[in-house]
C-alpha cells in the first residue's frame, strides 16, 4: 500500500494510499488501532482513500497536556492537503473528525464509526489471560470477535505500539461528561452532515440511540462490536457507498450554517 510522510512541527504524520480519483475518504483511527485495521475496508470504497498515521498516536513524539489539540492541528492540515470530502472516523477517531471538521473547506461529510459513548464491558478471564497484553475494556469491546481474528487484530497493534499498547488501552481514553458534551455540541454545530455508525454488540454503543442534534445527523446500526472495520469490512463499505451516494445526491440533509470564510 503507497506510503507518504507529511512533515509538519507537530511531527511526521503518514498516509497509507488506495484508489483513485473521487470520492477523497480519510480514515481516522482511535487510541487503539493500527492502520491496517482499515486495509480491508480501504481497498473497497470508492474513490481515494487516505489511512491517516499521526506521531502523537504512536508516539513519536512526546505527549504534553496540549497533545490532542495538537493531534487535530495536525490532522486539520494533512486533510486541508489531501482536500478529504469525507471522513471514516473510528471511536475516538470519530472525536477527532467533529473537532476538525468545520476547519476543513473541502468536506462534504463524517461518518462517526462505534463512536464511545456508553459504558465499555469487561472481558472474560480467559481471552484476558491468552491475550496478556490487553486490557479487560478493549477485550470486552471484542468479544463477539473469533479469537483468530481477534489475536490477528491485537497482533497488528503490538506492532505498531510496541511497549506503549498497555499505556493507550489503559489510560487514554477520554473520560467525563465534558469530553461528551464537546462532541454533541460540535456535532450540533457541524456545517456538514453527520452519520452515527453505532454498533449493535458494541458495550459502547448499547443505549437507546444516540442524543439527538439536529437534522443533519442521522443514524444506522450495524451488526457488529467496536472494530466492525476489522470484522465487518464489507458492511462498512456498503454504509459508507450508500450514505456518500446520498449526501452527493442532495438526499442528506445539512446544517444551514453560514459558509466558510475563503483565506
Amino acid at each position: 500500500m503507497p506510503n507518504e510522510i507529511h512533515h509538519w512541527s507537530s511531527g511526521d504524520y503518514s498516509i497509507s494510499t488506495v484508489g483513485e480519483g473521487k470520492p477523497t475518504i480519510a480514515c481516522l483511527g482511535g487510541l487503539a488501532y493500527a492502520p491496517s485495521d482499515f486495509h480491508q475496508v480501504a481497498e473497497k470504497l470508492p474513490g481515494t482513500t487516505h489511512i491517516i498515521n499521526n506521531p502523537i498516536h504512536t508516539g513519536a513524539v512526546p505527549r504534553t497536556k496540549e497533545w490532542q489539540e495538537n493531534l487535530r492541528n495536525g490532522y486539520s492540515k494533512v486533510l486541508s492537503e489531501t482536500k478529504t470530502e469525507y471522513i471514516l472516523g473510528h471511536s475516538c477517531g470519530s472525536f477527532d473528525a467533529i473537532h476538525i471538521a468545520n476547519d476543513l473547506q473541502s468536506l462534504k461529510g463524517v461518518i462517526m464509526m462505534t463512536p464511545p459513548c456508553g459504558v465499555p464491558g469487561n472481558a472474560d478471564e480467559g481471552r484476558k489471560t491468552e491475550f496478556g497484553l490487553l486490557d479487560r475494556c478493549l477485550a470486552g469491546l471484542c468479544e463477539d470477535m473469533p479469537d483468530a481474528l481477534y489475536e490477528e487484530m491485537i497482533a497488528d497493534h503490538v506492532r505498531e505500539y510496541g511497549a506503549r499498547v498497555k499505556d493507550i488501552y489503559r489510560n487514554e481514553i477520554p473520560k467525563g461528561t465534558k469530553v461528551v458534551q464537546d462532541i454533541l455540541e460540535g456535532m450540533r454545530s457541524s456545517r456538514v452532515p453527520i452519520l452515527v455508525l453505532l454498533g449493535t454488540k458494541d458495550p459502547w454503543n448499547l443505549r437507546s440511540g444516540f442524543p439527538f442534534v439536529g437534522d443533519h445527523v442521522s443514524e444506522q446500526r450495524i451488526e457488529n462490536s467496536h472494530y466492525p472495520q476489522r470484522s465487518n469490512p464489507d458492511g462498512v463499505v456498503e454504509i459508507t457507498k450508500q450514505w456518500i451516494d446520498r449526501v452527493e445526491t442532495g438526499s442528506v440533509k445539512i446544517n444551514h450554517l453560514p459558509e466558510l470564510a475563503v483565506t
